[in-house]
């Protein structure tokens, strides 16, 4: 306000001056080459993952194959402490009709699994 008293006119404010390298700016964006390498990354990591992911399932199986060794030894263990003797191998290839007398070692152990 005090610049219009005086007579004064309101100043233009400065302009910039830029120099010819700075008007060729780039695109904003990515370029080929930087979305290929991403995706290289990417690719990377999806190997790594998957490849530990494969181990773990590994161990995982081999796991729960020992533990269901484990309770089938668990079971025979408790069947001959209570009947005094290891189940018979009984051949099951014949069509006989289970019976007490006839059991295979799976059928005898099947109640302590």
């Amino acid at each position: 306000m005090r610049s219009m008293m005086r007579g004064g006119t309101k100043k233009a404010p400065a302009r910039r001056i830029e120099c010819a390298a700075s008007a060729r700016r780039p695109a904003a964006g990515f370029t080929l080459v930087e979305m290929l390498v991403v995706i290289a990354i990417i690719g990377i990591l999806a190997a790594l993952i998957l490849t530990a992911l494969s181990q773990a399932k590994a161990q995982s199986q081999s796991l729960t194959c020992k533990n269901r060794l484990r309770q089938m030894g668990l079971a025979l263990t408790m069947y001959a402490s209570e009947a005094h003797r290891y189940p018979s191998l009984m051949d099951r290839s014949q069509n006989v009709p289970v019976t007490a007398d006839n059991w295979t070692w799976a059928d005898a152990i099947f109640p302590y699994v």
